[in-house]
């Protein structure tokens, strides 16, 4: 017994060593880009606070946080005053030793972006050896997240594209199911993707089926075995069928600005012309009556029987 009892003990351990694989690495790093996010927002938002009271422009001039951060470091108060084109800041002067522990806060902050900017090169570089197709596809970090939700890539590359084009937004989904009311949601985790990001409103969901048909041929061309090359045609045909009608839409708002702005100054070059409109409409408004009274009054034949009668 005891031996047997070793044997089997030997043989679930070979079997959770050959069960580890590269997708699980992935899922761990992109789960960590999520805490590294968390955790960034909040001291960022912590380090905002603490500079609202030395230089609160700033703070109201620059919403990115990782700039900030860059800022704080570099320069000193005068140095960013000038750049803000400030000449006296609302903010109180600091000792060097009261700005040492906002500093230390700020070059923390600052590694937490060098940590996540390095996790996702590390990611980029483990789905070009796994699954290539699906890099050029979805992305670096869309990809990821995807096979996060769907557990492996075996798993996603099974998945129906309907099933992928909802990943990341089952709560909404039962939510509609329950109530009818509620809306059904369009898409989840590809929303990110920056074909879908760009585009407008009402072509979201169009975009989002077209993408997930892509990324699920993608994801079982690299599972299945395949062309690595698979992904930059699925790729340029959806730039093709969606990418040229953004830029079309973005020349045509542009252009409809530019119109308005032009009408809008040719309206205020043409007030005089109006004026002279409306000076001539007066002037013939007053000519009316005086033709009317040279004009001989004509009586109906009851009107006049009555001054006959006067």
């Amino acid at each position: 017994l005891p031996t047997f009892f070793q044997q089997n003990i030997t043989l679930t351990k070979n079997k959770i060593r050959e069960g580890v694989k590269r997708d699980d690495l992935i899922m761990q790093a992109v789960k960590n880009i999520e805490d590294i996010e968390k955790a960034a927002n909040s001291f960022a938002k912590r380090l905002r606070d603490w500079i609202s009271l030395y230089l609160p422009e700033l703070d109201e001039n620059i919403t990115k946080h990782e700039k900030l951060v860059d800022l704080f470091l570099e320069k000193s108060k005068k140095e960013l005053m000038k750049e803000l084109e400030i000449k006296e800041s609302m903010g109180t002067d600091l000792a060097e030793k009261d700005l040492k522990p906002m500093k230390n806060l700020a070059k923390k902050i600052q590694d937490l972006y060098k940590t996540k900017e390095s996790q996702e090169k590390y990611i980029e570089e483990v789905m070009q050896d796994i699954c290539p197709n699906t890099l050029q596809v979805a992305g670096p970090i869309v990809g990821a997240k995807l096979l996060v939700h769907a557990g492996s890539l075996k798993k996603l590359a099974v998945m129906p594209s309907s099933t992928v084009q909802l990943l990341g937004a089952e709560k909404a989904l039962f939510r509609h199911i329950k109530n009818k009311r509620a809306k059904c949601p369009r898409h989840g985790v590809i929303i990110n993707h920056p074909l879908i990001a760009c585009a407008k409103q009402k072509d979201h969901g169009k975009i989002a089926r077209h993408l997930a048909a892509a990324i699920s041929i993608a994801t079982k061309v690299d599972y299945f075995g395949g062309e690595p090359t698979k992904g930059y045609e699925l790729r340029e045909k959806l730039e093709k069928a969606f990418g040229k009608k953004e830029r079309e839409s973005k020349i045509e708002d542009k252009e409809t600005s530019e119109n308005k702005d032009t009408k809008l100054s040719e309206g205020k070059q043409e007030l005089p012309d109006k004026e002279v409109r409306s000076t001539k409409t007066s002037e013939a408004k007053a000519s009316v009556p005086e033709q009317s009274q040279s004009k001989p009054v004509t009586l109906s034949q009851p009107e006049q029987k009555k001054e006959e009668n006067k």
